[in-house]
């Protein structure tokens, strides 16, 4: 429905009145925020669906002790990752529409909310550099095992598991490492 402010305008000037007046666009900086915020949450739940294949690749095999040890390992890993996903949210949420917004913030110019805005998308960003560099470890490391998994099973049961198993908990432990990046994260913002 077009205004009757408008209405009589021909509707190459409707189109000119609305990107003037009706369409704020966003800061390019708080764009790339948004999109690296973004790729950071695809990134994460990329390596869910790859820890969801090696449960499930996992099941198809005889149970073995390191199996069940690997497979509690990953389910822990997989709520972490989804808590920070959780936590990446409700930090972008509030940076939108804080909960307590004082009477200077209501006061705040359309630029200065803006400005606000990209300050804390790019302040978040800034903190989540880390987990991306994790992520990509933890993604070599299941795509490791998902080649295993698929290439032979009696392999994985005799000789792969067990040394896998202490490499993961030993040698990279990225539930010990994603676990501290996540208690950091909230320390930090609280």
């Amino acid at each position: 429905m077009v205004s009757k402010e408008i209405s009589n305008f021909e509707p190459a000037r409707q189109t000119l009145y609305y990107s003037r007046r009706a369409m704020t666009l966003h800061d390019i900086e708080e764009e790339e925020a948004v999109k690296e915020l973004v790729s950071i949450l695809d990134q994460t739940l990329s390596v869910s669906a790859k820890i969801n294949e090696v449960i499930g690749r996992l099941s198809e095999k005889r149970v073995t002790l390191e199996e069940k040890m690997i497979r509690s390992y990953f389910h822990t890993l997989s709520a972490e990752l989804f808590s920070i996903n959780s936590y990446i949210h409700q930090a972008m949420a509030d940076i939108y529409q804080p909960k307590n917004i004082s009477e200077s913030e209501r006061s705040l110019k359309a630029s200065e909310r803006s400005a606000r805005i990209t300050s804390g998308l790019v302040a978040l960003s800034g903190q989540l550099a880390a987990l991306k560099t994790l992520l990509s470890g933890l993604a070599a490391q299941l795509d490791q095992l998902i080649k295993v998994l698929t290439f032979n099973l009696n392999f994985t049961e005799q000789y792969f598991e067990h040394g896998f198993y202490a490499h993961i908990t030993n040698d990279e432990n990225f539930l010990a490492q994603i676990s501290d990046f996540k208690n950091l994260l909230k320390t930090n913002c609280n």
